[in-house]
């Protein structure tokens, strides 16, 4: 008979695990025969996150460390930790030719943004997360060696566990095909694939991020295995902020999010309570977080733990997150100076 762990121990297992996922897995994307050394890269670049670090730090909840998982459990919500930018929103997904060839033209360059830089920026996300899939089947094997604690809501038997192994297996290869198709577009310059909108903003933004969205659990459907995505980049360059978001044209589902927020003319205080739910990759100012009333910062650490708590596929997730993703709590006065749709 398997092991049955203590959630002490159940927590810690899935801490160590998530956290080598996130600094251990050294592999170039792009790998072919002219790869060189991987080399640790910014996701959000470093002099983007330190137009909002004090003290050289951020605040960053992933990966999450032992005592915010143990906060989840108990409570339903826990708190970000300050970080160092040098090692918030790092990974090893690039050797450094590869790296220096696809990202260049958007780190050492202002944001137009071009086509090509919008594509570029489309890709860093979709590559961060192909990164965090490739090795979530081995994890799920490794934490299913043993039995979870009665207590929590996980594999209650072999075939459940298989479920979740299956489900992992297809994430990542629907993220390698993801990564597939935006070097494609990048290489063949295949530009009217993609759908843009760019905000330029008139302060450097509080929270920033570098990731992929896909609306999940009760807030739409899919009629395939293709689940329809959304990149989000909320950033900085030397003419001030900027958020981006780009989907393949052929996603209805990402060109309603948009539309909708149009009607709400572009509401960044949306926005953010939408990257706490559904982003991991993001950072933001320490002041920032310590100024907002009591309320709103419960508001935002409630968001969080529900993605932790994987409410995405069940009934749970809409009925709990749909209402605080909605509330109307102002978390930013920033005005938009131009948007730029295409």
């Amino acid at each position: 008979m398997r092991q049955r762990y203590s959630l002490s121990t159940y927590q810690r297992m899935i801490t160590t695990e998530v956290h080598k996922l996130f600094t251990k897995n050294h592999a170039c994307l792009a790998k072919d025969s002219t790869c060189n050394k991987v080399i640790r890269a910014h996701i959000i670049p470093m002099s983007a996150l330190s137009k909002i670090a004090e003290d050289h730090e951020v605040y960053s909840y992933w990966p999450m460390s032992h005592q915010q998982l143990k906060d989840i459990q108990l409570y339903h919500m826990t708190s970000p930790r300050k970080q160092p930018i040098s090692k918030v929103s790092t990974f090893s997904g690039f050797c450094g030719r590869h790296d220096n060839d696809l990202f260049e033209p958007i780190d050492n360059h202002p944001i137009v943004p071009t086509q090509d830089q919008s594509i570029r920026l489309m890709l860093r996300a979709v590559a961060q997360s192909c990164y965090d899939a490739v090795r979530a089947p081995e994890i799920i094997t490794k934490i299913h060696s043993g039995r979870p604690p009665n207590k929590l809501r996980k594999a209650k038997n072999e075939g459940e566990t298989l479920d979740q192994l299956e489900n992992a297996v297809a994430s990542r290869e629907w993220a390698r095909t993801n990564l597939a198709d935006v070097l494609e577009i990048l290489r063949g310059e295949k530009f009217e694939h993609v759908r843009t909108l760019f905000l330029r903003i008139d302060q450097i933004p509080d929270v920033m991020c570098c990731d992929i969205i896909v609306l999940r659990g009760g807030l739409v459907d899919f009629e395939n295995d293709r689940v329809p995505f959304s990149t989000v980049t909320v950033s900085a360059d030397e003419f001030g902020g900027y958020v981006h978001i780009a989907w393949l044209k052929d996603s209805p589902i990402a060109a309603h999010f948009i539309d909708s927020w149009r009607k709400i003319h572009f509401d960044l205080n949306r926005l953010t309570r939408m990257i706490f739910t559904y982003l991991y990759n993001f950072a933001f100012r320490i002041s920032w977080w310590d100024s907002l009333p009591v309320v709103r910062r419960k508001t935002l650490m409630e968001l969080c733990a529900y993605s932790v708590h994987t409410f995405f596929d069940s009934p749970d997730f809409d009925k709990k997150v749909r209402p605080l993703v909605n509330k109307q709590h102002q978390y930013h006065r920033y005005d938009t100076v131009k948007v730029y749709e295409y």
